[in-house]
């Protein structure tokens, strides 16, 4: 069919699906989202559920190409698989296991700090938890 762009059909089939999730956040999600949103977490730009090439991310701040991921621990060759292809893109990836992050939002908090700190081009970055 002339005309027919199967790349934005599919880029916006991916863009409804990550509303979706956003609409459908697990407790965890919404958990960690309250402490990024905003700039509230060292004044970064984070985004919810963003697609990027053929995937959605949970979290994404887009200055760093960082990439937070929550792993639940059903697919681990396919977070893999994501993982390499996400890095091959130049990203950073982060995975935090989901049950830890319920637990203990400050230790994922400080272990995204931290892979900020080891990427930031300009200098270290801190952060009140408080």
């Amino acid at each position: 069919m002339v005309g027919w762009d199967w790349t934005a059909r599919a880029r916006a089939d991916l863009v409804e699906k990550a509303r979706q999730q956003r609409r459908a956040q697990t407790s965890v999600e919404g958990l960690l989202w309250s402490r990024l949103r905003r700039r509230a977490f060292c004044g970064l730009k984070f985004r919810r559920k963003h697609p990027i090439a053929q995937f959605i991310v949970d979290f994404y701040a887009p200055s760093l190409r960082l990439a937070l991921e929550l792993d639940d621990a059903q697919m681990p060759e396919y977070d893999a698989y994501r993982q390499r292809f996400l890095e091959a893109l130049g990203m950073t990836v982060l995975r935090v296991d989901a049950a830890q992050a319920e637990r203990d939002v400050e230790a994922v908090l400080l272990a995204v700090l931290d892979a900020v700190n080891r990427d930031a081009p300009s200098g270290r970055v801190t952060a009140d938890f408080g």
